[in-house]
């Protein structure tokens, strides 16, 4: 099992979080595809430029996000052209003339920032006190009986042990160490 932590990644990418959020918002993640033929060696280069540390920090700043996006790109696409800062190890011109000119989007740097989570049954903004529910194992069975084809009981028990048990387990300590921090 392994455990990762922000301060971790941070570590072993030596990328900030600004440079983690440029990271995504290049080579994509949950909430968009990304910038088409930026991949991940060029995103990281760009982010130890200190690009994604410029973007948060406007962002942060409650900078006019229209006066910031163009000056961004700009900087961008003159870094893909020349690599002023020598991270990128090579030049991307092809790369800075099809760079989007709707990059980076608003909407999606703020499901990064600032993720609303809410109540999937009640469609309300979840508070601190929110408390987490175990997951249910016989629909998660069910899940992987009618869509991966795991259709026998070994199968199933054995492809369950080797993926399910850990986070499960992960899941029960957590829960566990929130219910005893809440009697304190």
């Amino acid at each position: 099992m392994a455990l990762y932590t922000l301060e971790a990644i941070q570590h072993k990418l030596t990328l900030s979080l600004g440079g983690l959020l440029l990271f995504a918002l290049l080579t994509g993640g949950d909430y968009d595809k990304g910038t088409p033929g930026c991949g991940r060696v060029v995103a990281a280069g760009l982010a130890k430029c200190g690009y994604g540390d410029q973007l948060l920090n406007a962002i942060n700043s409650n900078e006019d996000f229209d006066i910031f996006a163009p000056r961004f790109r700009d900087q961008i696409r003159a870094e893909l052209r020349e690599d002023l800062q020598g991270q990128l190890e090579t030049r991307h011109p092809s790369l800075a003339n099809q760079f989007p000119d709707d990059f980076p989007k608003r909407e999606i740097i703020d499901l990064y920032t600032k993720p609303v989570i809410s109540d999937f049954h009640n469609n309300t903004v979840l508070t601190s006190d929110w408390k987490s529910r175990g997951p249910s194992i016989a629909k998660i069975t069910q899940f992987c009986y009618d869509n991966l084809g795991w259709k026998t009981e070994s199968v199933l028990k054995t492809n369950l042990q080797s993926h399910l048990w850990e986070g499960v387990f992960l899941q029960m300590l957590f829960s566990v160490r929130h219910i005893v921090l809440d009697h304190k």
